[in-house]
């Protein structure tokens, strides 16, 4: 991959990604289930551009697949 990745606070790529993934999918299910329902739309919302300049590809095919 070239270009530049822009989650500077883990090392490693793909744990990055499995990172947003996770907050985003627990963001989505708060979202659902109608527990402040705005606030974490937001935050779902948030982490797909988050999961995107993060730069894995294995975490963008475990979220798609996660859905």
């Amino acid at each position: 991959m070239t270009g530049t990745r822009y989650s500077l606070h883990l090392t490693d790529i793909n744990a990055a990604g499995s990172l947003y993934v996770l907050g985003g999918l627990v963001a989505a299910s708060l979202a659902l289930s109608g527990i402040h329902r705005r606030l974490a739309s937001i935050c779902a919302v948030l982490m797909l551009p988050a999961l995107w300049l993060g730069g894995s590809r294995s975490a963008v095919v475990a979220a798609l697949i996660a859905l």
